[in-house]
């Protein structure tokens, strides 16, 4: 039969108690040190993901602004070399009817000397052909025979002078 002896069961409880103050100095606190550092571990890398989060919010803040101001400037530039753009048009148009303008008035020029020059002979070939009828009148037996001769002067001059015309205008061409 079954008999308790106090001794037996006071070594049992003392047996208990230090296997259960060994079990817990050499089990339970290593591992509730191990399960704290894990803990600390977690909850590090949880604020060290809240820093890098905060960080790259920041930095996305911090591209944006930048970015609104590359757009901005990108808009200004924009802006600035049309400006520019038309300015030197402008100019240019400008600098065109300036040119256009001299070329205008040099071919005035031209044109008026060209003309006075064509004047002059035109005078001088009429001077010189009244001289030479007067000199034909003060030499010619008749008047008939005199006005023959100079009918005959005035054609020959006007055919070369449009001779002369003719050859200055295929030249011109």
């Amino acid at each position: 039969m079954l008999s308790i002896n106090v001794w037996n069961i006071l070594f049992t409880v003392i047996n208990v108690l230090i296997l259960f103050f060994l079990i817990k100095k050499f089990l339970f606190k290593p591992v509730h040190n191990i399960l704290e550092q894990r803990e600390k571990e977690i909850a590090d890398k949880y604020a060290e993901s809240d820093r890098i989060r905060s960080e790259a919010d920041a930095m996305k803040a911090e591209y944006q602004a930048v970015m609104d101001g590359l757009e901005e400037d990108r808009k200004q530039g924009i802006a600035e070399a049309r400006k520019e753009a038309r300015e030197k048009a402008d100019r240019m148009i400008e600098d065109t009817q300036k040119y256009c303008d001299q070329m205008v008035e040099e071919a005035r020029r031209k044109g008026a000397a060209a003309a006075e020059q064509e004047r002059r002979k035109g005078e001088e070939l009429i001077a010189e052909m009244v001289r030479t009828a007067a000199g034909k009148i003060v030499n010619a037996e008749s008047n008939e025979q005199m006005f023959d001769e100079f009918l005959k002067e005035v054609e020959r001059e006007a055919d070369k002078e449009a001779l002369t015309k003719a050859l200055a205008g295929k030249d011109n061409k």
